[in-house]
């Protein structure tokens, strides 16, 4: 006997539902409500390729290289504490929608692979922008602008792809590599590695993996050399909990990554017993090696052994939705590689 499908809007709590349909019972344009869900994942989709763009090539001084509004707006926005939402760190989401396309027009050689011809961009833009007028201003949509914002994500579609399976691309340094990561963490000369590495695997049946990847503008590197410093590149701390699993939330909050939790680009974990670092190569290496061995501890001190509980595996994505936007569970970032094909990013 076939599971009846359970569609996405059933498995909405009924008082969204309600809330919902309230507001097409009140007036409010269905399309409205489908054009702000597609331009949502537009922004949100350019604003996490642009900070993955930008600090792979600038590191920890990223954010210099936005507009100063942004960080203002932050500052301001701190001052309303008790209305903080999840991306209250998320500097770029303090950023207007005409400076976000400012950003990627003066970094284009970071995104020309991941969106489309430049000269086509730059004139969807003047589009995309009368669009997102008129949903800012709660003016009733144009009959076309529903069509021409899914045209532009199916347009983005392969570039999303090829930024997506760069990041999740990743590769065993060679153990030989003169380079001071590889001495630390795959030759374990660092302090916290000679500590953990072997314990951990023995003991706990924790397996640690030092890999790395490559941004698609970032120039390869010739083969046998260092990794470390090079613009493009980043590094992946992996652990795999094979004997038991771990608390991501007691794990981000733990005070052992506080002085490291700046270096760090993404958490990514799609289940209670995986979960993957990324830090920029252009970084200081001292620190980012520093930074793995408090992350192994945090991991170690907020780990369980055993088998999974239904509850932590079955709801592991909704219940870290609040956390660090740098949290992501179940995301594009952390799913899609070469082998999800065929694939489409925003179901466009």
């Amino acid at each position: 006997m076939t599971a009846r499908r359970v569609s996405p809007w059933q498995q909405l709590p009924a008082g969204l539902r309600a809330s919902i349909a309230g507001t097409w019972g009140s007036g409010v344009p269905a399309e409205a409500t489908a054009l702000y869900g597609r331009w949502w994942q537009l922004e949100t989709w350019l604003r996490s390729l642009i900070y993955v763009e930008l600090r792979a090539r600038y590191g920890v001084g990223w954010h210099t290289k936005l507009p100063p509004t942004a960080e203002k707006r932050e500052t301001k926005d701190r001052s309303h504490a008790y209305m903080t939402t999840p991306d209250a760190q998320a500097r770029l989401a303090y950023l207007d929608t005409t400076p976000l396309f400012g950003l990627l027009e003066e970094h284009w050689d970071l995104f020309a692979d991941s969106l489309i011809e430049k000269d086509v961009w730059e004139n969807r833009v003047v589009e995309l922008l009368k669009i997102r007028h008129r949903i800012g201003h709660c003016r009733r949509p144009h009959v076309d602008d529903l069509s021409r914002l899914e045209q532009t994500l199916r347009d983005l579609d392969g570039g999303a792809f090829r930024a997506l399976t760069a990041f999740n691309r990743q590769w065993e340094p060679e153990r030989s590599l003169d380079d001071p990561l590889v001495k630390a963490w795959v030759r374990n000369e660092h302090t916290a590695a000679a500590r953990l590495v072997e314990h951990a695997d023995r003991q706990d049946e924790v397996r640690f993996n030092l890999l790395y990847s490559y941004r698609p503008w970032a120039t390869r590197i010739p083969e046998h050399t260092p990794i470390t410093s090079n613009s493009g590149y980043l590094w992946h701390a992996r652990w795999i909990l094979a004997g038991g699993y771990f608390d991501l939330r007691a794990f981000w909050q733990d005070n052992r990554l506080e002085s490291s939790r700046d270096l760090i680009i993404f958490v990514c974990s799609n289940s209670p017993t995986d979960l993957g670092i990324s830090f920029a190569a252009v970084d200081d290496p001292a620190a980012i090696a520093n930074g793995i061995g408090q992350c192994f501890d945090a991991l170690l001190n907020n780990d369980s052994r055993g088998p999974v509980p239904r509850p932590a595996r079955d709801g592991w994505q909704q219940s870290h939705a609040d956390l660090d936007p740098r949290i992501l569970v179940g995301t594009s970032w952390t799913i899609v590689d070469d082998t999800t094909v065929p694939v489409t990013i925003f179901s466009a």
